[in-house]
């Protein structure tokens, strides 16, 4: 029986060692490339190893354009492992090594059909379309003649044949597509609110070539849009919304792209930080409270536990912060702890929590035997009556104006009978406000007062103030000019009515020329017709330039986040004439105004609201009332973040008016060159440009900082 016991051992023994100095089964190692270029269509390349591949996975993908295997369980034993190919199909292949696994890609000069066989110790891979499928398409049945290949789409490395939906079990949009072979080069571009799935090199079969509403499934999807473009198809997938996550699985000649909705990102709260010294520790179902002692020990902290730290823990912790091993050992065992000084205290939760709230208890009930002693806190800055607002936390009716004697009680425990947890005065205190000194007297315990005092040595500080300088410039241009010539015919007399012995009668006058008042220029007298009329001729020639330059530049300061307004101008009045015949007059203001908020920021910025006016007296307009002058507006309201100091430019608006008016004789005036003489040409070119800047200082030297 013993010896039998031996022989086992020793083949238990022999069996270990074996295992242990035996090595592991070896990687298949890629040994040799060989490139084929003896076909006319199509190229060949033989990966050949020194054993069977265990497995391998293909796939073509697009920019780059290669072909992608995935070797499991391979390594390359290549002197190199780049190598440059001469074919009109192939560029490059280069192998990689991706930890246990061998990856090889294939550069392509274009996405062609691919098929990858194996045989014995080589992996084949064929490239390009073999003429006899391409005349099987063609109707050529001699199967002699086409032979065995892999199914391909003349002009492409596939076909869409099949489009197909479905909902997810989730509810996301599930577009199935079919191919005719695995040939697959598929991208998808996000685009607003439409996925754009383009499948290079790819036909569509033409019944597919359509709109698909599938707005009715209730998924983030409403339509998808199938297109053939130059290098492929194309599926413009519309969707509900611009934030959706898109993936695509294929499964042999099915490709399936998964649209659904984005995944809230959750904000993970920031963990503890912990730095404490790094300790390794390991116990073994050990009692909590010598897990504790030890702990406490190797950091020298002085440790006190209740009663009711029991139990045991096992923990191995290596290099650790000490005040993490802590937390995490409490946290398991429903334990919590407290500071006392340089003291840790460690217990129960629950008592723990009873234990402060009998302090609490027996703080208020001597807090409230304390005597009450009176302050006066003397507001340098901020008003006093604000200050009281802020002793409670809670939002209350805790402003009461002043009362007679220029003073206002705000009420006991922080104002109006507020709690004492919600302020900062104890539920006897009470707050009083001198507003003519400025003056806060409160009465309250020394403990709550010095509170008080900490307040407003925080809040009572002079605040920065800001000078907010606009400048608006309005150019206006005009420049006319008007040639050519204008004839009159005109009478020396103005015939009367009646007759005396068959001969008109008149009285002599003298009959004004319109072209004098019209047109700038001399008035030439070419000659009389007959002994009642004259010919006259008027020159114009004019050429008028006119520029206005106007700048308004209002300035002015305020304290940090208070609106400030400035403005000057005039009213214009109006007449509105009522139903009843009754009439009034309106004042309508047209003022130069500059009205801003400014907000310093951290980084001495200032964040602006604006509002600024430049109104100008118009032209004088007739209505039914009678005649009223009009207002030029200039206006803008934004709101923007400008540097200290800095100037920026908040808009403008540029006009221009190009008018031509040309009078002619008809006929008389289109004749080249002499037609200038019976027509008048008139030009004008009016240019209106407004630019409003803003410049905004931080007053140095008025606040202390």
């Amino acid at each position: 029986m013993n010896f039998q016991m031996k022989k086992l051992g020793l083949c238990v023994m022999l069996a270990s060692f074996a295992g242990v100095v035996l090595p592991a089964e070896a990687a298949t190692k890629l040994e040799n490339i060989k490139v084929d270029n003896s076909m006319a269509a199509q190229t060949r390349i033989e990966f050949q190893f020194d054993g069977p591949v265990g497995g391998y996975q293909d796939r073509l993908q697009y920019d780059p354009e290669q072909l992608v295997l995935n070797l499991s369980d391979a390594e390359s034993a290549l002197l190199k492992n780049d190598f440059h190919v001469k074919s009109k199909a192939v560029r490059n292949v280069n192998v990689k090594q991706s930890g246990g696994d061998l990856s090889v890609a294939v550069d392509l000069e274009s996405l062609v059909p691919y098929e990858v066989s194996q045989q014995g110790n080589s992996l084949y891979v064929t490239l390009g379309q073999d003429p006899r499928a391409v005349a099987a398409k063609q109707g050529y049945s001699d199967q002699s003649v086409v032979g065995k290949s892999k199914k391909t789409v003349a002009g492409g490395i596939n076909r869409i044949n099949g489009i197909n939906f479905k909902k997810g079990a989730s509810g996301e949009g599930l577009v199935v597509v079919n191919l005719d072979n695995k040939n697959a080069a598929l991208e998808l571009v996000p685009k607003g609110t439409h996925l754009i799935a383009k499948f290079h090199g790819s036909a569509v079969d033409p019944n597919l070539l359509a709109v698909m509403d599938v707005n009715d499934y209730g998924t983030l999807l409403r339509n998808i849009d199938v297109s053939e473009a130059a290098d492929g198809a194309v599926l413009d997938i519309a969707l509900q919304s611009a934030e959706f996550d898109a993936k695509h699985v294929q499964n042999g000649e099915s490709i399936v792209i998964t649209v659904a909705k984005k995944k809230p990102v959750v904000k993970v709260t920031d963990a503890p930080r912990y730095s404490g010294k790094n300790l390794s520790l390991s116990f073994q179902d050990i009692p909590v409270r010598n897990a504790l002692k030890i702990l406490a020990e190797e950091v020298k902290v002085n440790l006190v536990m209740n009663d009711s730290v029991s139990g045991n823990i096992t923990v191995n912790f290596d290099n650790v912060p000490w005040d993490q091993a802590l937390d995490t050992i409490l946290r398991v065992k429903g334990l919590d702890k407290r500071m006392d000084g340089n003291i840790l205290l460690i217990g129960q939760q629950e008592e723990l929590a009873a234990y402060e709230q009998k302090q609490l208890e027996e703080q208020e009930k001597k807090s409230a035997k304390e005597p009450l002693v009176t302050e006066f806190l003397q507001i340098n800055y901020a008003k006093a009556a604000d200050i009281v607002k802020l002793l409670k936390t809670n939002d209350g009716a805790n402003s009461i104006s002043a009362e007679q004697g220029g003073s206002s009680n705000y009420g006991q425990g922080g104002g109006n009978g507020a709690e004492a947890s919600d302020s900062l005065l104890s539920v006897r205190g009470t707050a009083t406000v001198d507003e003519r000194t400025n003056t806060l007297i409160i009465k309250d315990t020394e403990a709550s007062i010095a509170n008080v005092k900490r307040l407003i040595e925080k809040l009572d500080t002079p605040i920065q103030q800001v000078m907010v300088e606009a400048r608006i410039v309005a150019v206006d241009e005009t420049v006319a000019d008007q040639m050519g010539i204008h004839w009159n015919l005109g009478s020396d007399n103005i015939i009367q009515s009646g007759h005396e012995d068959g001969k008109w009668s008149g009285t002599a006058g003298t009959n004004t020329i319109p072209a004098e008042a019209e047109y700038k220029g001399g008035v030439i007298n070419i000659g009389r017709l007959g002994s009642n009329f004259n010919l006259n001729l008027t020159l114009a020639a004019l050429e008028t330039e006119n520029r206005t330059e106007t700048i308004a530049s209002p300035r002015v300061t305020t304290t940090n986040q208070k609106k400030a307004m400035i403005e000057q101008g005039y009213q214009i009045p109006s007449v509105t004439a009522a139903s009843s015949g009754a009439t009034t007059v309106e004042w309508t203001d047209a003022v130069l105004k500059l009205e801003v908020t400014p907000q310093i920021t951290p980084d001495d910025s200032i964040f602006l609201d604006l509002e600024i006016t430049n109104d100008d007296l118009g032209q004088t307009v007739t209505t039914t009332t009678g005649s009223s002058v009009s207002i030029n507006k200039r206006a803008v309201q934004t709101s923007v973040l400008v540097g200290n100091g800095e100037t920026l430019v908040l808009g403008g608006i540029f006009q221009q008016e190009i008018k031509r008016i040309k009078s002619q004789i008809p006929f008389l005036g289109d004749i080249p060159v002499v037609g200038w003489l019976f027509k008048t040409v008139e030009n004008s070119n009016q240019r209106r440009e407004v630019m409003v800047f803003i410049t905004p200082h931080i007053v140095e030297g008025a606040v202390g900082r």
